[in-house]
C-alpha cells in the first residue's frame, strides 16, 4: 500500500471526511478519559485511605493530586501514541520535520 504524504488543508476536505476524523479522535478521547478517571480515582481513593489511616490527613490531598496528575499524564501519552498509530478514516496523523 502506497501513502501520499502531501499535506492537506482540513478546510478543503469534504464534510464526511471531517466527521470521520472527528469521530475517530473523539471516541478514543472518551475511552482515555474513562480509563484515566477510573484509574486515577481508584488509586487516589486507596492512597487517600492509607494516608488518612496513618494520620497523614494534611498531606493526603497533595500526594493524591500529584498521583492523579501522573496518571493523567500517562494516559495522555497513551492517547497521543494511539492517535499517531491509528487510521482516522482514510487518513493518518504523522509527524514531519517542519
Amino acid at each position: 500500500m502506497e501513502f501520499d504524504m502531501s499535506p492537506l488543508n482540513i478546510a478543503e476536505l469534504p464534510l464526511s471526511s471531517k466527521v470521520t476524523i472527528w469521530w475517530s479522535i473523539y471516541w478514543r478521547g472518551i475511552f482515555i478519559t474513562i480509563g484515566s478517571t477510573f484509574c486515577g480515582g481508584s488509586v487516589g481513593f486507596i492512597v487517600g485511605l492509607i494516608l488518612r489511616s496513618t494520620g497523614l490527613r494534611n498531606i493526603a490531598p497533595t500526594i493524591t493530586g500529584t498521583i492523579g496528575f501522573a496518571i493523567g499524564s500517562a494516559f495522555f501519552y497513551v492517547f497521543i501514541r494511539w492517535l499517531l498509530s491509528a487510521r482516522l478514516g482514510k487518513f493518518r496523523l504523522v509527524l514531519i520535520r517542519a
